[in-house]
């Protein structure tokens, strides 16, 4: 190849001593690119026989193409001996029944498959005891354990068998252990020292975890309860805060009448305070008068003609029903009171107004009134009946003497 070449080279520079131009610069271009070309290796043939097979010997194409060498091709060399007949049977046989392998299956699919295969196994093995099952539901008597282990009957002549009488060395050895053992100076030092143990740590450990148990029962029961009130401060129904106080009021008197039962003298005294606490609340309680309505109106009332009229008969409506339930109920001690608050100002008066205008509550503090009045005078008189025993007693002690 190279010797071609540098023909080449020659005839090129021969050329162009006899032509100068543009053809003889070209051929030199085109001989020197040829240098630089990549060197295909040709594809290796057969041109004679050879005896020696290897892999450098070897060749793809066959009869002037290029095929593979086959293994039916190959086996066909078996055909001359009867020895190897059955070797190429069986390779016929194998390559008839060749096939092309499965699409192996997604693991979802194979996983249901075994799920189904162990459903039906696990069916076969349970249906061997079908027959047991239906004897047992449709037998008219069933005993358990069905399998029952034989019973065997102790009499008592077998237990007394079982005690035998102590030999004298076993009483006495008994005795020995009953007796109790004289205290040394170690073990009366060391009751000491538990003593001591005991005084520094109070409680046991059962005792610590049931009293914290305890400490943590009252917390929750604490922490309930005001949450408990400060959800029922947030709620802005009047029915719901009318209804609590009712029940407040019921228990309190419950409790009032236990009290008067146990202790006559304690329920004066909370009777008295009872009367303060309503005293006060008589005067900072807020009605119609400090209403949302009675505010809206008032505002009105210094531009609205109407809604002056409307104010001045709500006014005179209240006055006529608190004179109304006065003059049915009032002794002349209360109608003095009545002729003293007249004289109050006009808002603390709207105040008692609306209050006696109130149904529910001029009918509380009736029956409030009435118990009062009633248990002052069952205490006056039980009062007068012991003095007068008392006073009996003093007289018959003295005529005895």
């Amino acid at each position: 190849m190279e010797e071609d070449l540098t023909a080449q080279l020659d005839d090129v520079q021969l050329n162009s001593d006899d032509e100068s131009g543009p053809a003889a610069h070209k051929n030199l271009l085109g001989a020197v690119t040829k240098l630089y070309q990549k060197k295909r290796v040709g594809a290796v043939s057969r041109k004679e026989p050879s005896l020696e097979v290897s892999e450098f010997h070897l060749s793809r194409q066959h009869n002037g193409h290029n095929e593979r060498i086959r293994v039916a091709e190959l086996a066909r060399s078996l055909n001359g001996r009867a020895s190897y007949a059955q070797i190429s049977h069986k390779l016929k046989t194998a390559q008839k029944r060749a096939k092309t392998l499965p699409k192996p299956l997604e693991q979802i699919h194979a996983d249901k498959i075994t799920r189904v295969a162990g459903y039906e196994h696990a069916k076969q093995q349970l249906n061997r005891w079908d027959a047991v099952v239906y004897q047992q539901r449709v037998a008219e008597q069933l005993t358990f354990p069905l399998r029952s282990d034989t019973v065997t009957i102790h009499q008592n002549t077998d237990i007394a068998k079982m005690f035998r009488k102590p030999t004298e060395l076993e009483l006495e050895l008994s005795k020995l252990l009953k007796e109790p053992k004289p205290v040394t100076q170690e073990e009366e030092n060391q009751e000491n020292k538990d003593e001591a143990k005991e005084e520094d740590y109070p409680m046991s450990l059962a005792e610590v975890r049931e009293k914290r148990k305890m400490m943590a029962r009252l917390r929750a029961q604490q922490s309930y309860k005001q949450a408990k009130a400060m959800r029922h401060g947030k709620i802005k129904s009047k029915k719901f805060h009318q209804i609590q106080r009712r029940a407040r009021v019921k228990q309190q008197l419950k409790e009032f009448e236990e009290l008067q039962q146990k202790d006559p003298e304690a329920a004066l005294k909370k009777l008295e305070e009872l009367e303060k606490t309503r005293a006060q609340e008589r005067v900072t309680l807020r009605h119609r008068s400090t209403g949302q309505w009675a505010k809206n109106l008032a505002v009105r009332a210094k531009y609205d003609k109407d809604a002056r009229i409307a104010l001045a008969e709500q006014l005179a409506k209240s006055r006529e029903l608190t004179v109304k339930l006065a003059n049915n109920k009032e002794s002349e001690s209360e109608k003095e009171e009545e002729e003293e608050e007249e004289e109050e100002p006009p808002q603390q008066q709207q105040i008692e107004e609306d209050n006696l205008n109130n149904e529910w509550l001029v009918k509380q503090s009736k029956e409030m009134v009435d118990f009062v009045s009633g248990y002052r005078k069952y205490w006056e008189a039980k009062v007068k009946e012991q003095e007068n025993k008392a006073g009996s007693e003093a007289v018959v002690t003295e005529n005895n003497l």
